[in-house]
């Protein structure tokens, strides 16, 4: 009896520098994924995300975090998602019907996200054995927007970390898989940083 391998789908946006290089990562590897699903959202819909981060955690926050995403992105790999992966399924956004069935059509054991924003169950449902994502922040205690920011804030260095993590319907609050420490990190304090700003 042999044991196919799994089907593994990346999923990421548009222009996004931490899809490419994960998708470049895989190709060093020599473990590239079956498909990369890239989603371009519109105007419209940025704008209804901005509007919602700003409701959770003021204005000022949310563009901050915009105005990082939007240097964040462009990529930082030499290469194109079709050089990195030879099945690219491009859709508008991930919360699209249309998308949402042509991705469950790709029959995947796993998603991987590369950026990709909060995905709906419905979409989650797709992968049979998970979807894994790797946060920039110290779970649980660090989840959502800006985790470096947060923990740098309370005065805790040796939390800066990222961590892989199961996905579920939660924001950040799926199964950890592990955690990698930055390591020693020589910072000033929180309001010493402010300063300098």
């Amino acid at each position: 009896m042999t044991t196919s391998r799994p089907v593994v789908v990346v999923l990421t946006r548009e222009g996004s520098r931490y899809g490419l290089r994960l998708l470049d990562a895989l190709a060093r590897a020599e473990v590239p994924p079956d498909a990369v699903v890239v989603a371009r959202e519109s105007m419209s819909r940025r704008w209804r995300l901005l509007r919602s981060v700003a409701r959770r955690i003021g204005w000022v926050d949310a563009l901050a975090t915009a105005v990082v995403a939007m240097r964040e992105r462009g990529p930082t790999v030499s290469s194109s998602y079709e050089d990195l992966c030879p099945r690219v399924l491009r859709v508008m956004s991930f919360h699209d019907p249309a998308a949402r069935e042509a991705i469950g059509a790709l029959d995947a054991d796993w998603f991987l996200l590369g950026q990709t924003g909060i995905l709906k169950p419905e979409l989650l449902s797709c992968a049979r054995r998970g979807v894994l994502n790797a946060h920039p922040g110290w779970l649980p205690d660090y989840r959502g927007l800006q985790p470096a920011l947060w923990t740098l804030a309370d005065g805790l260095p040796e939390k800066l970390a990222s961590t892989l993590h199961f996905v579920d319907a939660g924001i950040d609050t799926g199964a950890i898989v592990q955690r990698r420490a930055l390591g020693r990190v020589d910072l000033p304090a929180f309001e010493a940083l402010e300063t300098r700003l």
